[in-house]
């Protein structure tokens, strides 16, 4: 028994809508994945732009250092210029010690800051991991749409042949009512056709 084209096309208008269905679904859900990833996107950036403060920062110390020491330079020029005034050189070391004594807070600050550094890497290490958690996350739910994506395929094949059944009983049930009305209506005009030939007889 063959289907007709209203029935292959009922089937196939059936078969658009859900796969429609399927495709706005499934389109969703790798809308709501971009949209994390970018956010993570976002999080390496802000991580990528302290890194470069920190960078600068230490650009700026190294500067600083060069100073000092284009600083120590001129110091011991002029206590070779002027090695006869011991009283000047007496007071220029005064100031050199104090200077160093300045430089060496500098130098606990610097210490200080590094440890700062290393806390805030320690603290960006946790968030890495945290970030693999996440991933890890995005892999489960992908696999969980793709095993979701197969059942649904199943549920829809085996829902699209219950349909064609149904149809092509329905279709045979009408083929075969509407056989029977042109049977009777081929007896009715027979009869009919007998009964005018006997009255024009």
């Amino acid at each position: 028994m063959s289907l007709t084209q209203e029935d292959l096309r009922a089937i196939s208008d059936l078969i658009d809508v859900k796969l429609d269905r399927q495709e706005q679904n499934i389109n969703k859900r790798f809308d709501t994945v971009d949209k994390k990833f970018e956010e993570v996107d976002k999080r390496f950036d802000a991580v990528d732009k302290r890194f470069e403060q920190i960078e600068v920062k230490l650009d700026e110390h190294s500067k600083r250092f060069d100073a000092i020491d284009k600083r120590f330079e001129q110091i011991e020029d002029k206590l070779d210029e002027h090695s006869q005034r011991f009283d000047a050189v007496d007071k220029r070391f005064e100031q050199i010690e104090v200077k160093l004594d300045e430089h060496s807070q500098r130098f606990d600050a610097v210490d200080k800051r590094f440890e700062q550094i290393e806390v805030k890497l320690d603290e960006h290490s946790k968030r890495f991991d945290a970030v693999d958690k996440r991933f890890e996350e995005v892999d489960k739910s992908l696999n969980d749409i793709r095993t979701e994506f197969k059942e649904m395929l199943i549920d829809n094949n085996m829902l699209i042949a219950e349909h064609v059944q149904r149809i092509v009983s329905e279709s045979e049930k009408r083929l075969l009512h509407e056989i029977h009305e042109v049977k009777v209506a081929t007896a009715q005009n027979s009869y009919d056709i007998a009964i005018l030939k006997q009255r024009v007889s």
